[in-house]
């Protein structure tokens, strides 16, 4: 009645349950990896903006800016918070740059 089990004897019961632990864990990894590419957003090269400005812009009657011109506008966005830091401006003369635009 004394039977010794070797430390390495698994029950068939208990290895097919581990095998199923073990490959719902992998599953699990690889779906949240999918599902995580899925989310994140692409990321744009400059060219890529300024076609889809393009895009915009001719959705709308004409190309209102050169792409110079939408070079400019991008850096005034961008120079906008830096100004903003330096000289305190309120909301109103923000949207009076932003209308200048």
């Amino acid at each position: 009645m004394n039977q010794e089990k070797s430390p390495l004897h698994i029950s068939p019961k208990k290895h097919t349950t581990l095998y199923l632990v073990v490959t719902l864990i992998i599953l699990a990894i690889i779906a949240s990896y999918f599902f995580y590419n899925r989310l994140k957003a692409p990321e744009l090269t400059e060219e890529q903006k300024f076609e889809i400005l393009d895009d915009l812009s001719d959705a709308s009657d004409e190309s209102r800016f050169s792409e110079e011109e939408q070079k400019n506008i991008l850096e005034n966005l961008s120079n906008l918070n830096s100004l903003n830091n330096e000289q305190g401006l309120t909301e109103e003369e923000k949207l009076d740059i932003l209308n200048s635009l």
